[in-house]
C-alpha cells in the first residue's frame, strides 16, 4: 500500500516537475525569443542612422565639389546640379539633427555639436550657392570658407560612425549567436518532455506563428517605405519603375507617363525657403493622389519633378494631365503667400515607341515633350512626337558648348546699319548681332541662341561679349572722327543683377571708353521686375552714357513704366509687325497707330526687319524716320562696317 503511494507520490512529482520545466522552458523561449527581436531591431535601427550620418558627409562633399567646377567654368555640372546637391545635404542634415541620432553613437566622444551647427549653418550655405557664377571662381569662396569649416569634422564623424556601426554589427552577430544557441538547448529539453505537454506545443505553435505574422508585417511595411517618397507620401522612383515593368509585362502595354515640374518652383524656394517649398509639394502630391486613387500611381522623382502613370488611353491621361493643370493652377498656399503657381506635363504612351522600349526611353520621350511644354511658354501640357528628340539634342548640345565658346571668343559679332530714311538713307547707327557657327557650315539661329543662353545662366557673359566688341567699334570710329550710336541686344531682366553696375563700370574701365554711344536695346521687358536693385541700375547705367531702346515694341505686352523714367528712350518695333505691313491693311493700321503713341512721348522710332522697298516706303509714309534691314544693309563684319561708315 505504501509502494502504491510512493508511486503516486512520486507521478505526481514527476508531473510537477515537468509542469514546472514546461513552464519554465515556455518563459525562457519566450524571452529569448523577445531578445532576439529587440537585439535586430533596436541595432539595425541605429545602424541605418549610423549609415546614414556618413552619407552626410559624402553628400558635402559632393556639394562642395559641384559648386566648385561649376565656379571654374567646368561643363560637367551645371547651377541646377548644384542646387540639387544643396536640398539633399539640406534635408539630410536636417534629419539627422534629432534626438535619435545621437542615440546611435552612446556613450562615446564624439563631435556632439557638429550636426547642430551645420543645421544653423543652413542658410548660409544657401546663400553662398546662391552667389556662384560660372566661370567666376571668386564666387566659390563663401562655399570655401564653409568647406574649410566642416569638411575635416565631417569625414572624423563619417570615420567614427562607420567604426561605430562596425563594431554595433559585430556585436549584434555574437550576441544573436549566443540567444540562439540558448534556445537551441531550451528546444533540447521540449523534446523530452514533448510527449507530456502536448497541448503546450499547440500553445507555441500558435505564439510562433504570431510572432511570424509580426515579422511578415514589418518587413513589408518596411519593402513599402523603401517605394515611398518620405515627404509627400507618394511613390518614388522605385515604385515608379516597379509598376511600370509590371504594367509593361503585359502582351500589349496600354499606359502613358506624364512627366511633370513645377513652373519657378526655385524661385518659391529662393524666396519663401524651403519649408514653403515642402508644403507646396505635398499639395501637389496630394492632387495627383487623387487622380490616381481608382488606378494609375502618384510618383515624386525629386524636387519639383512628379510622374504619373495613367493606364488606358492617351486621350484618358490628356484629361487627366489637364485637371491637375487647373487644379495646381487654382492652388494657394493662403492669404499670407498670395502667389500663384503652375505646372507644366510632358506625356508619352507606350504605342508611340517601337517595339519593346526601356522604362528609361519612355521616360526620355516624356522628358522632351516636358521640355517643349517649357519651351512654348509653360503652364500647358505637351504630347510626344518623334521630332522633339531632335530638337532636345540640338538645344542640349548648344547648351554644352556655349560657355566654352563665349570663354574662347568664339562667338561672332556683326554689325548692321539703321538709315536715316529723310536723309538719302545714310547710315544713323549700328546694331550688334550675334552670329556663331556651331560647327562648319551650320549656323546658329540668334534666337534660340539667346534662349538657351537666359535658360543656363550664361546671357550676362554673351550680352558682355557682345558689348565690348561693340565698344571696340565704337571707339575706332570715334578715334576716326567718326560718331555714331551701335545698338547692342539687352536683356531687361539683367538689370535686376544687384552687380551689374559694377561690372559695367569695369567693363568701360577695361576697354578705355570715355564716351560709350551705346544703346541698350532692352529685350524681356514685359518680365521687367521693377524693383528698386533695377530702378538703380536703369539710373547708374543711363550716368555711365548708356542710352536705351525698347526692343520688339509692339509684339508683346509693354512694362514700360519704369523705362520711361530714363531720358532719351527709344522704340524699335517689333519686325513682325513691318513684315506684314505690304499685304495688310491691319497691319498698316497697326503701324500707325503705334506711331502715334510713340510720338506722344516723343522718342525716337527704329522700324526693324524692312528688307523690302515696298515696306521702307510704308514705315517712311507714316513717319518712322529711321528704319533697318535687308533692304538698305546686311549684318558685316566690324571692319566691313567700319569701311562703309568712314566711307559713306
Amino acid at each position: 500500500m505504501s509502494k502504491v503511494k510512493n508511486a503516486a507520490a512520486l507521478r505526481r512529482s514527476l508531473f510537477l516537475v515537468g509542469a514546472i520545466a514546461l513552464v519554465t522552458l515556455s518563459f525562457a523561449t519566450f524571452h529569448e525569443v523577445v531578445k532576439l527581436q529587440q537585439g535586430v531591431d533596436q541595432p539595425l535601427y541605429y545602424s541605418s542612422r549610423l549609415e546614414e550620418t556618413g552619407r552626410m558627409a559624402r553628400e558635402a562633399g559632393e556639394l562642395f565639389d559641384y559648386a566648385e567646377q561649376y565656379a571654374r567654368g567646368s561643363d560637367q555640372y551645371s547651377y541646377d546640379d548644384v542646387i540639387l546637391a544643396l536640398d539633399i545635404f539640406w534635408s539630410r542634415v536636417n534629419s539627422i539633427n534629432t534626438r535619435s541620432y545621437i542615440e546611435a553613437f552612446g556613450d562615446t566622444d564624439i563631435d556632439s555639436v557638429l550636426v547642430p551647427e551645420l543645421a544653423k549653418a543652413l542658410p548660409s550655405f544657401d546663400d553662398a550657392v546662391r552667389s556662384l557664377e560660372s566661370g567666376n571662381t571668386a564666387s566659390y569662396e563663401p562655399l570655401y570658407d564653409l568647406k574649410v569649416k566642416f569638411s575635416e569634422r565631417l569625414g572624423k564623424l563619417a570615420e567614427f560612425a562607420w567604426s561605430r556601426r562596425t563594431q554595433m554589427q559585430t556585436h549584434l552577430a555574437a550576441t544573436n549567436l549566443n540567444i540562439l544557441s540558448r534556445i537551441q538547448h531550451i528546444q533540447v529539453g521540449f523534446v523530452a518532455i514533448i510527449v507530456l505537454f502536448l497541448s503546450y506545443v499547440v500553445s507555441q505553435l500558435l505564439i510562433t506563428r504570431r510572432l511570424n505574422t509580426k515579422l511578415h508585417n514589418l518587413v513589408e511595411e518596411k519593402s513599402t517605405l523603401l517605394l515611398t517618397d518620405p515627404l509627400t507620401q507618394i511613390a518614388n522612383r522605385d515604385g515608379f519603375e516597379k509598376y511600370v515593368n509590371q504594367l509593361s509585362a503585359f502582351e500589349k502595354p496600354d499606359f502613358s507617363i506624364v512627366l511633370m515640374d513645377l513652373d519657378g518652383f526655385k524661385e518659391v524656394n529662393d524666396a519663401l525657403g524651403h519649408s514653403v517649398g515642402d508644403r507646396l509639394l505635398k499639395d501637389v502630391a496630394c492632387i495627383l493622389s487623387s487622380q490616381s486613387a481608382d488606378e494609375g500611381l502618384a510618383c515624386r522623382f525629386g524636387g519639383d519633378e512628379f510622374a504619373l502613370v495613367v493606364p488606358g488611353s492617351l486621350n484618358a491621361a490628356e484629361a487627366c494631365a489637364e485637371h491637375i493643370r487647373a487644379q495646381v493652377e487654382a492652388l494657394t498656399l493662403g492669404q499670407e503667400y498670395p502667389i500663384r503657381f503652375s505646372i507644366s506635363a510632358g506625356i508619352c504612351h507606350w504605342s508611340s515607341l517601337s517595339g519593346d522600349c526601356t522604362i528609361d526611353e519612355i521616360l526620355s520621350c516624356a522628358d522632351f515633350s516636358l521640355y517643349s511644354a517649357k519651351e512654348m511658354g509653360k503652364n500647358r501640357i505637351v504630347i510626344f512626337q518623334a521630332s522633339m528628340q531632335e530638337q532636345y539634342a540640338s538645344r542640349k548640345l548648344i547648351h554644352s558648348l556655349l560657355p566654352v565658346a563665349i570663354a574662347e571668343q568664339k562667338i561672332d559679332v556683326h554689325f548692321q546699319p539703321i538709315v536715316d530714311l529723310t536723309k538719302g538713307r545714310a547710315i544713323f547707327a549700328l546694331e550688334a548681332l550675334i552670329r556663331w557657327n556651331i560647327s562648319e557650315g551650320h549656323p546658329i539661329e540668334t534666337k534660340k541662341l539667346i534662349e538657351v543662353a537666359e535658360t543656363n545662366g550664361q546671357i550676362k557673359a554673351l550680352t558682355c561679349l557682345v558689348l565690348r566688341r561693340a565698344l571696340r567699334l565704337s571707339k575706332r570710329l570715334h578715334d576716326n572722327n567718326l560718331t555714331l550710336n551701335i545698338a547692342v541686344n539687352f536683356s531687361a531682366l539683367l538689370l535686376s543683377d544687384p552687380n551689374l553696375a559694377s561690372e559695367m563700370t569695369a567693363i568701360l574701365e577695361e576697354e578705355r571708353v570715355e564716351e560709350t554711344n551705346i544703346v541698350l536695346e532692352l529685350s524681356k521687358y514685359e518680365e521687367m521686375e521693377g524693383n528698386s536693385v533695377s530702378n538703380r541700375n536703369l539710373i547708374a547705367l543711363s550716368k555711365m552714357g548708356f542710352n536705351f531702346s525698347i526692343d520688339d515694341f509692339g509684339c508683346t505686352s509693354s512694362n514700360i513704366r519704369t523705362l520711361l523714367a530714363v531720358e532719351d528712350i527709344r522704340f524699335k518695333l517689333a519686325e513682325d509687325i513691318v513684315r506684314d505691313v505690304v499685304v495688310s491693311n491691319t497691319a498698316r493700321e497697326l503701324l500707325r497707330g503705334l506711331v502715334s503713341f510713340i510720338s506722344a512721348f516723343d522718342a525716337m522710332i527704329v522700324a526693324g526687319g524692312v528688307d523690302q522697298e515696298e515696306q521702307a516706303q510704308i514705315v517712311q509714309d507714316v513717319g518712322i524716320r529711321y528704319a533697318q534691314g535687308d533692304c538698305f544693309y546686311s549684318a558685316l563684319t566690324e571692319d566691313a562696317a567700319f569701311d562703309l561708315v568712314a566711307n559713306q
